[in-house]
């Protein structure tokens, strides 16, 4: 289930010489270049086909595909364009890359404190990740290499690699510490976000992590998880005690008010549970205190797994350097349908690998690069198509607002949102009879249609 916090706000930039020559992030657009843009919320393999392309208006007529970039979060991305060796962009062909959905990287500036919120993965605003396309004049843009090696006998099949299992829990949205008015900081602090519904004093929750189809006989298993306290209770100092058990391990803490506990453990990975991992959170009510409360923001577990894919249509997981050049991966248990086809992305070293099916199970050979790779399997069934683009603006360029041409007259930008889109106008006209000029411009928060978001 996808969350929004509504975001209905009036934003003021005041334009000067100072705030200008600051960066911004958007150093990677092109003024002069088109742009067309698609949102996704659910991390896979995404393509854009030839009428996706061309019912947003792209044209793809009279473009050389080699001369087409993608961006996310202002990096060009590795892509893969089928049928792009003849030079144009065929009916068929189409754009292919690996997206993921927006997380909270953007939000680190909105907080006070350096390491910014505690849950890094969750958005405060929106999970929707816009994707822009455009073209340039040059052909060595970012491809996904093919690689399309199948000689499995020169090669040793690797045991097990690594699972990362995560579980990001939002269920409530906290708004940090208050003061003792029972009003809470304008500035995003260290407590504030996305976490789970929490309990209270002499109360405790359990969470289960899948761990299916450990490899016993590999390394240890990494473990991070974050505890907030949400509470400060003014009579007792300190007032949090909080007991917590998992994979044969105890932690017994007591800390005062607002704080977030980070923890990360490496533990044999034959303390993990055959099937599952348990982790209770306990408050323990002896401390004398009204309000003791607390929450968990995520549970994440890396461990090293066995080729059986548990029956998965996708799978994400990261492989280490074998002793040869490649590692011979053999998948079971996945669930791809009859004459389908499945592939392996290399996501490290931006390698589109083929994949073989022999009727039991599906091999690839994965080329050592000298780190740990991090990849994702899936097949045609489940890659997710976009059916359509759209234009960032009705010329489909970006507007350089921070231009003399756009600024020579204007005092401040106002940014807003389409629903206070009046309100804004009058605000902008009451700046002008004041001797200060606006400029309106319209922004778009976050995708919350499921005809535009994918």
């Amino acid at each position: 289930m996808r969350k929004f916090l509504p975001l209905l706000f009036l934003f003021l930039l005041y334009l000067s010489t100072p705030v200008s020559s600051q960066p911004f992030g958007n150093e990677w657009i092109n003024y002069s270049q088109s742009y067309y843009k698609v949102y996704i919320y659910s991390t896979g393999v995404y393509r854009i086909g030839y009428n996706a392309l061309l019912n947003g208006g792209f044209p793809v007529g009279s473009i050389n595909p080699k001369n087409i970039q993608v961006f996310n979060k202002g990096v060009e991305q590795y892509v893969y364009i089928s049928g792009e060796s003849d030079n144009t962009f065929d009916p068929g062909d189409y754009i292919e890359f690996y997206g993921e959905r927006n997380d909270g990287s953007f939000d680190l500036p909105l907080y006070t404190n350096p390491e910014g919120p505690a849950n890094k993965a969750i958005s405060l605003f929106c999970d929707s990740a816009a994707y822009f396309i455009t073209w340039n004049t040059s052909f060595n843009n970012r491809r996904m290499l093919s690689d399309n090696d199948v000689n499995f006998g020169a090669y040793t099949q690797v045991p097990y690699f690594y699972k990362t299992i995560r579980q990001n829990y939002t269920t409530k949205y906290y708004a940090g510490e208050t003061n003792a008015g029972g009003v809470t900081d304008p500035e995003y602090t260290a407590c504030e976000g996305w976490f789970d519904s929490g309990f209270n004093v002499g109360q405790n929750i359990s969470k289960s992590i899948s761990t299916a189809n450990k490899y016993a006989a590999g390394p240890n298993a990494i473990i991070d998880f974050v505890v907030l306290g949400e509470s400060n209770y003014a009579a007792a100092n300190p007032d949090h005690h909080l007991h917590i058990s998992f994979a044969g391990t105890t932690v017994d803490t007591i800390f005062e008010g607002y704080k977030v506990l980070n923890y990360h453990y490496t533990l044999p990975v034959s303390q993990l549970g055959n099937s599952t991992t348990s982790f209770s959170f306990s408050s323990v009510n002896n401390l004398g205190v009204a309000s003791d409360r607390s929450t968990v923001a995520y549970i994440q577990i890396k461990y090293p797994h066995t080729p059986d894919l548990e029956g998965s249509s996708a799978f994400a997981f990261s492989a280490e350097d074998a002793f040869q050049s490649k590692s011979f991966l053999n998948f079971t248990n996945f669930n791809a349908p009859s004459g389908d086809t499945a592939r392996l992305y290399d996501l490290t070293n931006h390698r589109r690998i083929k994949v073989v099916y022999d009727g039991t199970s599906y091999k690839s050979l994965l080329a050592n690069s000298g780190s740990e790779k991090y990849c994702y399997l899936t097949s045609d069934n489940v890659i997710k198509n976009i059916p359509k683009t759209y234009p960032v603006s009705p010329d489909a360029k970006f507007v350089n607002y921070l231009s003399i041409a756009n600024t020579e007259f204007t005092d401040y930008l106002i940014v807003t949102h389409p629903s206070l889109w009046d309100e804004a106008d009058n605000y902008k006209n009451y700046r002008n009879t004041t001797g200060y000029h606006a400029m309106l411009v319209n922004v778009e928060i976050c995708m919350t249609s499921l005809d535009t978001a994918f």
